[in-house]
C-alpha cells in the first residue's frame, strides 16, 4: 500500500479536473476529458473483475466483506456502481455509526435513497439548543462517505442557523422637568 491519503489524492484530482474544465472545448481540453474518462473506465473494469473473482470463490467471502467494508475500496465500488449493498443500507449504517456523535436528543432517519438522492428526516426529542448547520454538515459528510453516488441530500427538520442580532435597549432620553 502506498500510504497516500485518499482525500489528498481526491483533492488533487478535483484540481486537475477543474483545470481541464477551464480549457473548455479546445482540442487539449477534449483530449484530457477523454483520457480521464478512459482511466476511470479502466479502473472500473478492474474493480468489476476483482468483485467477480471474489464472488466466484466461496472461500473468499471474508475477503469480499473486507473489500466492501473498507472505506476507500467501498467508496470506489459505489462510485463505479459495483457495491453489492444498496446505497440505502450503507447510509443507514453510516447514520447509526454517527448517532453517538450527534447532540443528545437528535435522531437522523433515512426516509429514502434513490438513484442520486437521499432524503433524511432529523428529529429533535429535546428543546436544547443545537446548531443545525453543524448537524447538516456531519450528516452530509457521513452520507457522502457511505454512498458517494448520492449527489443531493434533502433534510426535513433542519433549518439554516440564523444569526441573531440583539440591539441594545434604547432608553428614553432624559428630560428635565423644570416647570
Amino acid at each position: 500500500m502506498s500510504g497516500q491519503d485518499p482525500s489528498l489524492i481526491t483533492a488533487e484530482i478535483d484540481r486537475a479536473l477543474a483545470s481541464i474544465a477551464a480549457l473548455g472545448e479546445s482540442q487539449g481540453g477534449a483530449q484530457a476529458q477523454q483520457l480521464a474518462r478512459s482511466i476511470m473506465a479502466l479502473y472500473g473494469e478492474g474493480l468489476a473483475r476483482i468483485m467477480e473473482l471474489a464472488r466466484a470463490d466461496r472461500s473468499a467471502a471474508g475477503v469480499l466483506e473486507r473489500l466492501t467494508s473498507d472505506p476507500l475500496i467501498g467508496s470506489l465500488l459505489a462510485l463505479h456502481g459495483l457495491h453489492p449493498e444498496a446505497a440505502g443500507e450503507r447510509i443507514q449504517r453510516a447514520l447509526a455509526a454517527l448517532r453517538p456523535a450527534l447532540p443528545p436528543g437528535v435522531d437522523a432517519l433515512l426516509e429514502s435513497a434513490e438513484q442520486d438522492r437521499a432524503h433524511v428526516r432529523v428529529v429533535f426529542h429535546s428543546a436544547a439548543p443545537v446548531r443545525h448547520g453543524d448537524i447538516r454538515r456531519a450528516l452530509t459528510r457521513a452520507i457522502q462517505e457511505a454512498a458517494p453516488e448520492i449527489d443531493t441530500v434533502h433534510f426535513t427538520g433542519l433549518h439554516d442557523d440564523l444569526l441573531q442580532i440583539i440591539r441594545p435597549e434604547r432608553r428614553p432620553a432624559a428630560s428635565s422637568a423644570n416647570g
